[in-house]
């Protein structure tokens, strides 16, 4: 509801009726770019709209459990050390030395930080875009992954 409809895809294991699929099941039009989200060129190549961004951001932060069931210190901040450079960036609390200080400390630690904080006010993850892409090539990365890939869990629902 309200949403709008993205979709990439190089149809290496799927084909082009998934799109009129989805169109059925959503009752809308979508955007379509023929790309293989796992070149890293492409990816960065991709300029993505703020609303898609923050649809996008909300349907994975609500659906995926990407930094983990257990032992969140550890894959959390893998996952975001992975996106960026978290101990050469300024920390937003003067008693840590950096982010990844703030981050121990706000989201581990005393657990005063919600993780939407985290990614839209504090990493401003929707922010332009240098740090979305990374962030959804690592989000389908299958070390971060836990079951099916996310291509697969679309065309179980889309086909």
């Amino acid at each position: 509801a309200g949403y709008d409809v993205v979709a990439l895809d190089n149809f290496d294991n799927s084909s082009p009726s998934v799109l009129d699929n989805i169109k059925k099941i959503t009752g809308k039009d979508l955007a379509f770019a023929e790309v293989d989200i796992r070149n890293k060129f492409n990816i960065k190549m991709i300029k993505i709209s703020p609303k898609v961004k923050f649809d996008l951001y909300k349907y994975l932060s609500k659906h995926l459990a990407f930094w983990g069931d257990h032992n969140i210190e550890i894959n959390l901040l893998e996952f975001l050390n992975d996106i960026w450079p978290l101990k050469t960036m300024p920390s937003s609390d003067g008693r840590f030395n950096n982010a990844y200080d703030d981050i121990i400390q706000h989201i581990i630690n005393n657990n005063d930080w919600t993780i939407d904080y985290l990614f839209e006010d504090r990493l401003k993850l929707l922010e332009g875009d240098e740090h979305f892409p990374k962030f959804i090539e690592t989000i389908l990365n299958p070390k971060y992954r836990k079951g099916p890939p996310l291509v697969l869990v679309c065309s179980q629902a889309c086909g």
